[in-house]
């Protein structure tokens, strides 16, 4: 798995989920432990250790092999860095610069160099000054100068050189540290802060980024995630018979990448508030391919904040049931969940039978009120992903587009 971890760090792509994280996903499912990036750890490439992968610096972006090859050799030569100044000072500014520091800061791969009261926001802050202080020290070593505390050490040598200190200032948020994780990795080192929602993104999402580009053009869909990447601009001029000028782009970043979504005038004047950096929101919009682009663009109609899709009106609840999993015990079970959550939303059965044949059935006598509560229930009971709901997002519009196959199999089929 290190080799062919190793083998697609060329190719990797930091804006979608590639093959890089496609294998830790692969390492995890199989009981492999991906270490995050370290430093003092990490080799040039993806190495093993002790059945475990150690995370190879090529693979962080921004830090080539070149920077990273001058890292690792160094370290073997002289031992582990004590901290950010003596890496600086260790390792040619030229070969690993500022930008390749940074990038390994984002990555938390200096975190091994922190003191007990450090944190990653100060390391990052006090690269300038360390990179500063390393050339200063490598150019005296390199001229067979000698500073102060050189001339102490030579005199005492076993008095090591006084600690420099990080700057004072705020530890980053979380959300900075995923983010950055994110940027520079590909994906989310301690978790993604998408996982607490992905069981309503899975089931009022009719797309995710992966499939968006299998939708037809000008296509409507449901897709939900993360704000990123926002910029506000404003038109030449309004389109006729309009005064708004003022416009949105940004990223919808989920679980497996980003869609790049555009918030035209009209439609920011209306929902423009609700597009604030790192929120999650669920987005109606329609699917923009220009002719000969392979690029997907989604066009915005509408914005809801997740926690508010619960005071959406549901038009139907699907709820998936698999004869190989489920058996007569479980389906009393589903009706005394649905008995408790009475309402008057449809229910519809999608019978997924062993054969691999499906069948869409209309539950008459029964309906049920859509809420995060029956969505808990349900998925405890049946599985994750195991319900679909049909949720009005666009304004003025029923959202009764039958969810695909990716997300679940809930095609109907007889």
């Amino acid at each position: 798995m290190a080799a062919l971890l190793t083998g697609d760090i060329p190719g990797r792509n930091f804006k979608k989920k590639d093959s890089v994280v496609e294998h830790i996903e692969d390492c995890r499912r199989m009981g492999i432990t991906v270490v995050p990036p370290d430093i003092n750890r990490s080799d040039v490439e993806f190495t093993s250790s002790a059945g475990d992968i150690l995370f190879g610096l090529t693979a962080i972006k921004g830090c080539g092999r070149q920077a990273a090859e001058a890292i690792v050799a160094e370290r073997n030569a002289n031992g582990p860095y004590r901290d950010l100044f003596d890496l600086c000072s260790r390792v040619d500014g030229s070969t690993v610069n500022k930008t390749s520091l940074e990038n390994l800061a984002k990555a938390g791969a200096l975190d091994g160099l922190l003191g007990e009261e450090d944190h990653r926001g100060a390391l990052f802050a006090g690269i300038e000054r360390a990179v500063a202080a390393g050339a200063a020290r490598l150019a005296d070593r390199k001229s067979g100068q000698k500073n102060l505390f050189a001339a102490f050490e030579e005199a005492e040598p076993e008095a090591e050189e006084p600690a420099a200190t990080l700057p004072d200032v705020p530890p980053l948020t979380d959300m900075e540290m995923r983010s950055f994780e994110k940027e520079v990795l590909g994906y989310y080192v301690h978790s993604h802060p998408l996982a607490e929602y992905r069981g309503i993104l899975q089931a009022v999402c009719t797309h995710g980024s992966n499939d968006v580009s299998n939708a037809e053009p000008k296509s409507e869909v449901v897709m939900g995630g993360l704000v990123g990447a926002l910029k506000l601009s404003n038109t030449k001029q309004p389109r006729p018979g309009s005064t708004f000028t003022r416009y949105g782009m940004f990223d919808l970043e989920d679980i497996d990448g980003l869609v790049r979504s555009i918030c035209w005038p009209e439609e920011y004047a209306r929902v423009g508030e609700l597009l604030v950096p790192d929120a999650v929101v669920i987005v109606a919009g329609s699917v923009d391919r220009r002719a000969g682009s392979e690029e997907t663009n989604l066009i915005i109609n509408e914005i809801v904040p997740v926690a508010d899709v619960w005071n959406r009106p549901a038009r139907a609840v699907h709820i998936k049931v698999l004869e190989a999993a489920h058996d007569a015990e479980t389906l009393d079970r589903l009706k005394q969940v649905l008995s408790r959550h009475e309402g008057q939303t449809p229910i519809r059965l999608v019978i997924e039978l062993a054969d691999g044949r499906r069948a869409l059935l209309d539950v008459d006598g029964m309906k049920v009120r859509w809420s995060e509560g029956l969505l808990a229930e349900l998925e405890e009971l049946l599985g994750p992903g195991a319900v679909r709901a049909q949720v009005a997002i666009s304004n003025g519009r029923r959202d009764d587009r039958p969810a695909r196959g990716r997300r679940g199999g809930f095609q109907a089929a007889s």
